[in-house]
């Protein structure tokens, strides 16, 4: 071995041992209560070039802190941080950036591990490179610079934060907590090969490149089993996320929706509901297979063909054993909770509409509900209609009948963004005896377009139609 220091200190503030080389440079301190006797070892390996840290007990069982650092920024690899502690207070292991030293980095940790009773706690594990496996009590937050590609497990608390600049490519067990945040500026888990990642508590954020895993959230009853969002940069997400609700949680800077950049081919099983406050962006296809199981269970907006880039919907959407077959399913926003299913650019939805399309009301209609199956907008002049009303009589048709009557009505826009509801303006009604068609305007500088959608396309042509026939 090319270093050796090995201390058994009692510690007063703080202790501080370093192990150097000439080409490199660990340096381990402690702080922790007075009264406290450490003992660790660290070593270096010629043949691998690689450190070992052995943290083997704080004699009067005190807790405390173990600060990790580097005098050599990107340079130190660190084999293993071997736990072996048995203090009834937590220990703390960081990782860290050496202050006293332009703030550098470890370039890699190997693997940190526990073998003995003590409650052993991560912070912090900031790396340049690669961090490769972490099986602790709990973890606060893993940065690294490249990849985390060894499993990650937390036995008792939870995760705050994994970032990797790279690739995350190991399974995430949080058996007992929650998962606040999982990023990636590459891809999460592999197509054919998707890692696992499982919490508790809830999983409040998972966002990479492409994301293929089995998303978990395994516990049951309110806060528990939730998933607040889900984000790929480039690509697709496959595998399969199951949950009780997908619910928003404490999202602090954090946008709640969901943000597919490709496909959706992941199967979704959310046992209870999609929240009202939530839309789930697929800027590609719906391939896979998302299931609700309550009544109500879709109160929030899924958009697919969210690029408007040929995007389909192959997949199916089932709520409460109810599929909807898409597009331009039947059920109504009332009978799945009060959410929506649209495939862009969105087409009116009939039988949501109020009275529904085609159909014969005995009595004047104080307003009209134009609904259609995602979020709409008008776009152009302010004293430019971005609808067109036409009406005739029920009987005697012909052409020449049809009069326009789009200036005899006001209307606005429902707070779910999908329903326009149309009243008569003071003076006028729809009137008994008459067929209406309500139509959008797409072409010219005002018409009626999609929200949500890149782009804002206009919703498709369509002729919303009732009649007005009091006996």
């Amino acid at each position: 071995m090319k270093s050796l220091e090995r201390i058994i200190l009692v510690c007063i503030a703080a202790v501080l041992l370093s192990a150097r080389t000439a080409e490199s440079d660990i340096i381990v301190m402690f702080t922790g209560p007075d009264g406290n006797e450490i003992d660790f070892n660290v070593i270096y390996d010629n043949q691998t070039n690689e450190w070992a840290v052995y943290l083997n007990h704080t004699r009067n069982g005190f807790g405390g802190n173990f600060h990790i650092r580097s005098t050599n920024h990107g340079n130190d690899v660190i084999s293993f941080i071997r736990c072996n502690l048995d203090d009834p207070n937590p220990v703390s292991v960081l990782v860290e950036p050496n202050p006293n030293a332009n703030n550098a980095l470890v370039k890699t940790v190997r693997s940190i591990y526990v073998v003995n009773t003590a409650d052993i706690h991560v912070p912090l594990c900031r790396v340049t490179n690669d961090v490769e496996s972490v099986v602790v009590d709990r973890i606060n937050s893993i940065d690294a610079g490249g990849d985390i590609s060894g499993p990650i497990e937390v036995t008792e608390g939870s995760i705050e934060l994994l970032q990797a600049g790279g690739s995350i490519t190991t399974d995430i067990d949080v058996s007992s907590g929650y998962l606040k945040n999982i990023e990636a500026g590459g891809a999460i888990g592999s197509v054919g090969t998707p890692l696992s990642i499982t919490a508790h508590d809830y999983v409040r954020r998972v966002m990479g490149a492409t994301i293929h895993a089995v998303i978990s959230a395994t516990g049951t009853g309110v806060p528990y089993g939730a998933v607040a969002r889900v984000v790929t940069t480039s690509g697709d997400v496959t595998g399969s996320l199951t949950c009780e609700r997908i619910v928003p949680i404490d999202q602090g800077q954090y946008n709640i929706d969901w943000n597919i950049a490709g496909d959706l081919v992941a199967d979704v099983t959310c046992e209870w509901y999609l929240h009202s406050d939530f839309t789930i962006y697929v800027d590609g296809s719906l391939e896979g297979d998302v299931t609700f199981d309550l009544e109500d269970g879709l109160q929030g907006q899924i958009i697919l063909n969210a690029a408007d880039d040929g995007g389909e919907w192959n997949g199916t959407i089932t709520v409460d054993e109810m599929t909807l077959s898409g597009p331009n399913y039947t059920q109504t926003s009332a009978e799945i909770g009060g959410g929506a299913v649209g495939l862009a650019p969105f087409n009116f939805h009939a039988t949501n509409c109020v009275p529904a399309d085609n159909a014969t009301v005995t009595a004047e209609p104080e307003s009209v509900t134009l609904s259609h199956y995602g979020p709409v907008e008008k776009y152009g002049q302010t004293s430019v209609s971005e609808l067109k009303i036409i009406r005739h009589p029920i009987v005697h048709f012909c052409a020449e009948c049809d009069e326009t009557v789009t200036g005899h009505f006001t209307w606005e826009y429902a707070a779910n963004g999908r329903d326009i509801v149309i009243t008569p303006s003071q003076g006028y009604a729809f009137e008994d005896g008459y067929e209406y068609h309500i139509t959008p305007v797409i072409t010219g500088e005002t018409v009626l377009r999609c929200q949500g959608v890149a782009g804002n396309p206009v919703v498709q042509s369509y002729n919303y139609n009732f009649k007005v026939d009091v006996p």
